[in-house]
């Protein structure tokens, strides 16, 4: 298991924790039970790497993004979405554009995703992501108060995405 952003752990409600991991073995662990990921795996440089949990009331909804560090422009099997009601996995119509380390809800329906490839956004919940730069990034987050979202990269590199609203 590995996470570059930190992100491959988040709490849900009820505090119970929603894992990611990577690797050899691309999983979801959550409430106990351990579901096999649809994201490329079988080396050490693939896997899962981020998961972005978003509720409002009972419902959640879950991101996962990752891929394959090494090859880090392919698109394939990068990003799966988590229907937690109906308890199935989901690939988007269109994935982010490669390896991303980090995912990160900004509303309901609009995400960031990050790596070391570029930045993409979506506003559809995930379902057609958007490439909106090619710099490399680890980490995304968005402030606690505002709409600004905080990227980090190597070397100290720093960036503010401010969404349209």
């Amino acid at each position: 298991m590995f996470a570059s952003s930190g992100t491959n752990i988040r709490l849900l409600p009820n505090k119970d924790a929603v894992v990611v991991t990577g690797g050899m073995s691309a999983g979801l662990l959550m409430q106990h039970k351990y579901v096999p990921l649809p994201i490329i795996q079988g080396k050490q440089t693939t896997g899962a790497n981020s998961i972005a949990v978003f509720t409002k009331g009972k419902s959640i909804q879950m991101v996962v993004v990752g891929g394959d560090f090494q090859n880090d422009t392919l698109k394939d099997n990068n990003c799966v979405l988590v229907d937690v009601k109906k308890n199935s996995l989901i690939s988007p119509n269109t994935p982010p554009a490669g390896y991303r380390s980090c995912v990160e809800y900004i509303n309901a329906n609009t995400l960031i995703t990050c790596g070391t490839s570029g930045v993409d956004i979506t506003t559809n919940g995930g379902n057609n992501w958007q490439m909106i730069s090619k710099e490399s990034y680890h980490v995304c987050r968005k402030a606690k108060v505002g709409n600004a979202v905080f990227l980090a990269g190597a070397k100290g590199k720093i960036a503010v995405y401010y969404p349209s609203k």
